[in-house]
């Protein structure tokens, strides 16, 4: 098992808290902002996973953290979100292109 904490400071006065907890191959990663407390993904978790550390004010070395992901539960979630997103743009950009078309064939040509 390990454990990182890093603090990071965010709209509030005091920094948050972000723990990651790897055990095995689940990897448990928590922000004490408002967000991470209802379980949502916030943007301090999020940038410290990127490697952003703009906003990092204290707490272990912020390059343990691509260790920890590598080969955990949240790196196969991360990538399904990418999948996703790519997915997402796709069909936005069809979607346009079939607008197109529409617009087109109203305006009889």
């Amino acid at each position: 098992m390990e454990l990182l904490t890093y603090l990071v400071q965010g709209s509030e006065a005091d920094p948050y808290r972000i723990q990651f907890l790897r055990n095995g191959e689940k990897l448990t990663i928590t922000c004490s902002c408002a967000a991470g407390e209802l379980g949502q993904v916030c943007k301090h978790r999020m940038n410290l996973i990127v490697g952003d550390v703009t906003a990092l004010v204290g707490g272990d070395d912020p390059a343990r953290v691509a260790g920890l992901i590598e080969g955990s539960n949240v790196e196969r979630a991360l990538g399904a979100v990418a999948e996703a997103q790519r997915t997402l743009d796709d069909a936005k950009r069809f979607l346009s292109r079939q607008k197109k078309v529409l617009g087109h064939v109203m305006a009889g040509h």
